[in-house]
């Protein structure tokens, strides 16, 4: 409840700071508004949270649905990105954050093993992912949560 009074919170601000722009148009649904949706569908099936929140390439569209199922799967990773790419509409997107958001919480051995191991030069990314952790903990203010 506290995580998402505080999510609710953060998109507020950042829509604050978008509807300043000019570009962005009147009556584009906002997203504290959809998000507020996600707590009555978390035990939906993942076709009746994606016909709610919708699947479109624009994030309105996208993100409540991502964090719908980042949400409702958080501690399985393969059935949250399997939710994002089964959704319908703009699937990649929708399986990657929903599959970024879930994976920094069940981390990598929270990844199923075959999935790990059918990806090209595993070991590589694994080394890149560790350099860019180390970096990131050389930044001061940063780093002192990692």
């Amino acid at each position: 409840e506290d995580n998402f009074s505080w999510l609710l919170e953060q998109a507020k601000y950042y829509e604050d700071i978008v509807v300043r722009v000019p570009q962005v148009k009147d009556g584009i649904p906002r997203i504290s508004e959809i998000i507020r949706k996600i707590p009555s569908l978390l035990g939906a099936t993942d076709e009746l949270i994606a016909d709610v929140l919708k699947t479109g390439g624009a994030v309105y569209e996208s993100f409540p649905t991502t964090l719908a199922y980042a949400i409702k799967y958080q501690d399985d990773f393969r059935s949250a990105v399997l939710a994002g790419a089964n959704a319908g509409g703009d699937t990649d997107t929708i399986a990657a954050m929903t599959g970024a958001l879930v994976g920094t919480r069940v981390g990598l051995t929270g990844i199923p093993d075959d999935w790990k191991q059918e990806l090209e030069d595993y070991e590589g990314i694994i080394t890149l992912a560790d350099e860019l952790v180390d970096a990131v903990r050389e930044i001061p203010e940063v780093g002192r949560g990692l």
